[in-house]
Formats: structure tokens, C-alpha cells, sequence
């Protein structure tokens, strides 16, 4: 099963816990809150049962304590829009000040492989591929135990200038 995949995981774990296995239901569940964009459809389902597959799983834990789905990030329409009528100046320290944005919460909280493939992307573009490298060399310290997200950085990685090490 394809960890990217969250209607399978969803299904998966839906599997289990009809089978009475809370204990392999639960995990995946948990986890998919966590790696789940905010919209996903499977959200609502998995909020709706897990409390009780988590009981079950033996660990008696509610749903404001679990895991919550990304929030969605980057600017709104309204800046997007707003950035187009700006000066080419204005504009470049309008990204440079979102990269940053960017960078220092990945450096202070952390963030999905998403927001870390997002970053090394974004300093490759503005031609910082010295800290691109750096962001992708931590990533992979970081997703080191996680396959799907270390292929979403390594693909990152992939679009930078030069060799990637």
C-alpha cells in the first residue's frame, strides 16, 4: 500500500478495525490524521470512529489530543493577486520574506515532507542552492525512517542545479 495513497490507508485501516484488529486500525488512522491535507474525504469517517478504535487499541485517548490535518498554507488568492501588481523588487522580497517565513518554521516546529520539498524548491529558484542543499541534507536526517517522504525531498533534490550529494 502506497503511504501517499489515503484512501487505501483509510480502507486499510477501516479493514482492520471491522476484523476486531484496533491495534493495526488505530496507528494507521492516527497517522493518516497527521498526513492528511485538511480537506481530505476520509477525515471525517476516521473522526467519527477513532476514539473508539483507540480505546480498543488500549490507549484511551480523544480526538483533540491526536494528530489534525495540515492546514492549508502559502498566500491567498488576495496576495497572489496583489503580488502581480507590484513592483518586480516588491515582489522578489515579498517571496524572499515567505521562503524565510517558511524556513524558520520548519526550523522551529518541524513540517511535513511537503513543506520541506517546498522549501528546497523554492531556494533552488531563487538560486540559494547552497541552503537548498542544506535544507535537503537535513530532510534526509529528518525523514530518514520514512521512505514516501524521503522521495518527496529527494525529488526536490532532483531540481536543483548541479549535482545533488
Amino acid at each position: 500500500m502506497s503511504s501517499g495513497n489515503g484512501t487505501a490507508r483509510y480502507y486499510v485501516g477501516l479493514m482492520y478495525a471491522q476484523q476486531g484488529r484496533a491495534d493495526l486500525a488505530y496507528p494507521i488512522w492516527r497517522n493518516l490524521l497527521a498526513d492528511s491535507p485538511h480537506d481530505a474525504p476520509w477525515l471525517e469517517p476516521i473522526r467519527l470512529q477513532i476514539e473508539d478504535v483507540a480505546y480498543l487499541a488500549g490507549d484511551n485517548v480523544s480526538l483533540a489530543d491526536l494528530p489534525q490535518p495540515r492546514a492549508p498554507r502559502g498566500p491567498s488568492l488576495e496576495q497572489i493577486e496583489a503580488a502581480e501588481d507590484m513592483a518586480p523588487e516588491d515582489r522578489q522580497a515579498m517571496v524572499e520574506g515567505m521562503v524565510g517565513g517558511l524556513a524558520a518554521r520548519l526550523a522551529s516546529e518541524g513540517g511535513p515532507p511537503e513543506d520541506w520539498a517546498q522549501l528546497i524548491r523554492a531556494f533552488g529558484v531563487l538560486g540559494e542552492t547552497d541552503r537548498a542543499q542544506a535544507i535537503l541534507d537535513e530532510a534526509r536526517v529528518v525523514f530518514a525512517e520514512r521512505p514516501d517522504a524521503l522521495a518527496l525531498v529527494e525529488a526536490a533534490g532532483g531540481t536543483l542545479p548541479g549535482p545533488v550529494e
